[in-house]
């Protein structure tokens, strides 16, 4: 995705099922997703697991 300072990635959290379902928005606080990977990771999965579509935006 590009911003307005450049690109922002965003990382898609699915349980490859397909269709239509409702997504969550994933934020990070200071530390970024790339300093500290696996809480990020670990809670995108479990929200998958649940039947939302997570989408983890690295700013």
């Amino acid at each position: 995705m590009q911003g307005t300072d450049g690109p922002i990635a965003v990382k898609l959290f699915s349980d490859g099922q397909g269709g239509e379902r409702p997504a969550v928005i994933m934020l990070h606080g200071r530390e970024n997703p790339a300093q500290l990977p696996a809480p990020y990771l670990h809670w995108g999965r479990e929200i998958a697991a649940k039947g939302f579509d997570a989408y983890l935006v690295s700013y």
